[in-house]
């Protein structure tokens, strides 16, 4: 491991004459323009796609209707955070998301199940999580132009187009992906420039997640990866600048405690075990990865064939992490984001879209990082056009096709 530079970007990865590389292919106006349009098409594009007439068409599926009611029975705001709350309903869903069911009953107060609205609040925070991704991806790769295309990406990635179509699943994700990535921004933030304000909001706003979706607990990690890696100096001894890790611990306590007491005994304990459960999520795992890079299912025998050639890359990945700090964090963050949704839910990838949308931020980035350190001049703008047309442009027809 060696120094590094603003933005946490390894001193050794010939990114110190990126930019006058940049400025020979491509100037920086006309780079700035390029930006610019791409993010601004790829929010035009969810905002044009998510657009409808205003109806009064009514929330009718399972878990939209769950929710609603869910958050319609509680009576008090103490019922909303009591993990004992007992539904009187016939075979409710059993949720405890205590701010996510609260904007649902700020949402039906208003608006009653009229589901224009939820739609309209999916596509918000997709568009918030977009300019979050920008960024992210814009914290390990210098310039703003792949930054964008990374964004660009994530915005009209078609299992993203599906998360958001639904309206359960645009508020529970997006609502959930946009504090985690908040939380992860401003703490990257705070360790970059030293401010205080930055690292006061995001324990706080990671204490809120929590209780958002319990997935945000998974800033934690990443915040702790990104410090270990660009922020901390190389030794095994404590020093007094790893308190700025003691508040996500404390906050993340209590959630703990209370899945713990709904859980009770795991019945992965009795479903599943040994070489079997561990056989079964890497192929999980796998399946993920298959999904994130074709966009589409795939038969069988297509998929195992895509699973092989990920297999034949991975020491390549290895390799990368070994002398890159960027390239290991994003690896990192990608099989983090990926495993949190492996051990999940045991439904098909293909039928759980909304697993891949933070996955799917780890990844584009990944991608538009690679490309963007490719030398040659030529080599570089062809691999980056064939990433625009495999990320963006393929992923627009898939949706508009489906539309």
């Amino acid at each position: 491991m060696t120094g590094h530079t603003r933005h946490g970007i390894p001193a050794d990865t010939g990114w110190e004459g990126a930019d006058a590389r940049y400025t020979v292919t491509m100037p920086s106006v006309l780079r700035t323009a390029a930006t610019g349009v791409l993010l601004a098409a790829a929010l035009a594009a969810v905002a044009i796609l998510y657009w409808q007439p205003y109806s009064d068409a009514v929330l009718t599926e399972y878990d939209n209707t769950e929710h609603y009611a869910s958050a319609m029975e509680r009576k008090s705001l103490a019922d909303f955070f009591d993990y004992t709350f007992v539904s009187l309903r016939p075979d409710p869903m059993e949720i405890y998301n205590p701010v996510e069911t609260l904007v649902w009953r700020l949402m039906a107060e208003r608006f009653g199940r009229i589901a224009y609205p939820y739609r309209m609040l999916g596509a918000a925070l997709h568009l918030m999580n977009v300019l979050l991704v920008f960024a992210f991806a814009r914290l390990f790769i210098r310039g703003t132009f792949y930054p964008a295309a990374a964004a660009a990406s994530f915005a009209v990635f078609v299992p993203n187009f599906w998360t958001v179509d639904w309206e359960a699943a645009a508020i529970t994700t997006g609502l959930a992906a946009l504090l985690l990535l908040s939380v992860f921004l401003l703490q990257a933030r705070s360790f970059r420039t030293g401010s205080r304000i930055c690292g006061v909001l995001a324990p706080v706003l990671y204490a809120i997640g929590l209780f958002a979706k319990e997935y945000v607990l998974f800033a934690f990690p990443l915040v702790t990866l990104h410090y270990l890696l660009f922020h901390r100096k190389t030794t095994r001894a404590l020093c007094g600048r790893d308190l700025v890790l003691l508040p996500y611990i404390l906050a993340s306590l209590p959630i703990l405690l209370i899945t713990l007491a709904r859980l009770g005994q795991s019945s992965l304990a009795n479903d599943w075990g040994g070489v079997n459960f561990s056989v079964h999520m890497l192929y999980r795992f796998a399946d993920y990865l298959v999904f994130l890079a074709t966009v589409v299912p795939l038969p069988a025998g297509l998929k195992l064939a895509t699973a092989a050639g990920i297999a034949l890359l991975l020491p390549c990945a290895v390799y990368a992490g070994w002398r890159d700090r960027t390239a290991l964090f994003l690896l990192l963050s990608l099989a983090l984001f990926i495993s949190i949704f492996v051990y999940s839910n045991f439904r098909d990838v293909y039928e759980l879209s909304r697993y891949l949308y933070l996955p799917s931020v780890a990844w584009f980035t990944l991608l538009y990082d690679a490309a963007s350190r490719i030398k040659a001049r030529r080599l570089r703008g062809a691999a980056t056009m064939l990433l625009l047309n495999y990320t963006i442009t393929l992923n627009l027809f898939l949706i508009l096709r489906a539309t």
